[in-house]
């Protein structure tokens, strides 16, 4: 049987109890924590009890890799079968769906479970298997906007990279940082990550290009570097870029075939001071514990991507004592220290602006409370409006009002510019003011007149404003001051929650007339307490 090192064990304990409560459990595994052994330990454990158990790998090479570190288990290959009469069953997630498989699986085992998140293959299995206990494998259980990867109900963790690299596990990072950076100001992000097409345009100026191998030559020359690069042609450059100055240049990519992709791992794997630029192919899968270098020279805006490539550097080898980090492509502003710790969050449910004002949250497994669904269909509605204006620098005030009134007509609110202090409310006009200087805009909700008042956060009131607001004051009459999309939010909230249409009418909750401690401090402002 297996020795399990303490955290190991830890982990297994953890996992159990999750197992007892939960079907879906998250093992949150970093790079060199041992998840595969954690997996062996417990497998065996199981298939002694002639349970039936699936391990899905990403990849058919990674399914033959783990077959042989398990040494047991029956292996599926596409369209072919490797049976050792085993209870535990080893296949590529694509090889699962393709030959949809019936065996009534009480576990299921899916490593890298961030690969292919919310694919047809990882649906499929969860759909097929809904009684079998599902356990999730990944350094980085989060998806691509960073966020903890939802389906699960539980996560455990094993151990931080930090405390991994305390004890001796894992090899620290000294990292350095360029003084000459690519500008990705203008880039745009797709999926969570820089567009490769925008940055690749930017990282093959012979500036940048001249700067990357400088930095190497200066720092890394003699150490085994593997080398990160945007694309095939930007990978193409810095091959000759290398070559130029006499080092010679393993690279792979997926032009390559598998057999080419081989040889090159190869060359690379028997250089002591090999160079090995890599464009999307080694982030997983991919073991060189030997690599005393990474060099960074595209840019990363994905944190799981970033954690995976880190990955292929810290790995323990004898007589390495640190692994070298150069970023001259922003990665570590971008993405932080290369050993912190992954912060799980959930991903929001309209948006990290809405959520934090109004508190919503989704279940464990990444599901919205039924109770909920009609509210955030409209804080749907409005959501994305408020996160884009959120912050914005407004140089104008009518640019206030117009954005303001676009949020109030997509969130269903009746609102127009008032010219006169009088308004026809239940069949009659009522006169509530008898000067210039209304709100800017007005609502009727629920037949309710509500005023908003905008201005610019070093505005001032005008004459007639000083002299109208005071009125409303007296007579009671609601307003809001708005100074940024925020104050709109919050005053929409204020109305909504405590102008409620019921049977008997219109209910009118005293709690609209307690003003927050941000309208207090307008009014106090402006001196119109």
């Amino acid at each position: 049987m297996i020795k399990l090192y303490n955290y190991q064990d830890k982990a297994v304990n953890l996992l159990r109890e999750s197992l007892i409560k939960y079907n879906k459990v998250l093992l949150y595994s970093p790079t060199g924590s041992g998840k595969t052994i954690i997996s062996k330990y417990i497998i065996e454990k199981i298939i002694t009890k002639k349970i039936p158990v699936l391990f899905t790998t990403p990849r058919i090479k990674l399914a033959t890799q783990t077959k042989d570190k398990f040494n047991f288990g029956n292996l599926i290959l596409g369209s072919k079968s490797e049976d050792f009469n085993s209870y535990c069953t080893i296949a590529s997630v694509q090889s699962l769906y393709s030959r949809k498989i019936t065996t009534d699986f009480k576990y299921i085992f899916i490593d890298e479970c961030h690969y292919a998140h919310g694919s047809k293959y990882l649906n499929y299995i969860f759909e097929t298997y809904q009684n079998a206990k599902i356990i999730g494998l990944s350094a980085t259980p989060i998806d691509e906007n960073g966020y903890l990867l939802s389906g699960y109900d539980d996560i455990v963790k094993v151990i931080e990279v930090k405390e991994l690299i305390q004890k001796g596990f894992l090899t620290d990072v000294e990292v350095y940082t360029s003084k000459h950076q690519p500008n990705f100001s203008k880039v745009d992000i797709v999926n969570g990550d820089y567009n490769q097409t925008q940055t690749t345009e930017i990282l093959q100026e012979e500036k940048v290009l001249k700067n990357t191998l400088n930095e190497w030559v200066r720092l890394g020359k003699d150490k085994k570097t593997i080398v990160f690069a945007t694309d095939i042609k930007h990978a193409e450059k810095l091959k000759k870029g290398f070559e130029a100055i006499s080092f010679n240049v393993n690279i792979v990519h997926s032009k390559l075939s598998e057999k080419q992709i081989e040889q090159e791992y190869l060359e690379f794997s028997v250089n002591p001071i090999g160079i090995l630029i890599n464009v999307d192919m080694a982030t997983f899968g991919f073991d060189e514990p030997s690599i005393t270098c990474m060099l960074f020279a595209r840019g990363i805006k994905s944190l799981r991507l970033y954690k995976q490539m880190v990955g292929r550097g810290i790995r323990k080898y004898e007589g390495k004592t640190k692994c070298l980090m150069i970023d001259c492509a922003n990665v570590v502003l971008d993405n932080g220290y290369p050993t912190d710790e992954i912060a799980f969050i959930k991903k929001p449910v309209i948006n990290k602006t809405i959520d934090k004002l109004v508190s919503l949250e989704r279940e464990t497994d990444g599901t919205i409370k039924p109770e909920t669904k009609d509210r955030v269909e409209y804080l749907e509605k409005i959501g994305s409006l408020i996160d884009l204006y959120n912050g914005k620098k407004y140089t104008k005030e009518q640019d206030l009002v117009d954005d303001c009134k676009t949020i109030l007509k997509r969130a269903g609110f009746y609102s127009w510019r008032q010219n006169s202090g009088k308004a026809f409310m239940s069949g009659r006009w009522v006169h509530f003011a008898s000067k210039n200087g209304l709100p800017d805009i007005t609502i009727i909700f629920h037949s309710v007149y509500i005023g908003l008042e905008l201005k610019l956060p070093k505005g001032s009131l005008t004459k007639y404003q000083k002299e109208t607001l005071p009125e409303f004051n007296v007579n009671k009459v609601t307003y809001f001051i708005i100074e940024n999309v925020i104050d709109l939010f919050e005053a929409m909230e204020t109305i909504k929650n405590n102008i409620i249409e019921i049977d008997e009418g219109i209910l009118i909750r005293s709690e609209l007339f307690n003003l927050s401690e941000q309208q207090l401090k307008y009014r106090q402002k402006y001196k119109i307490c």
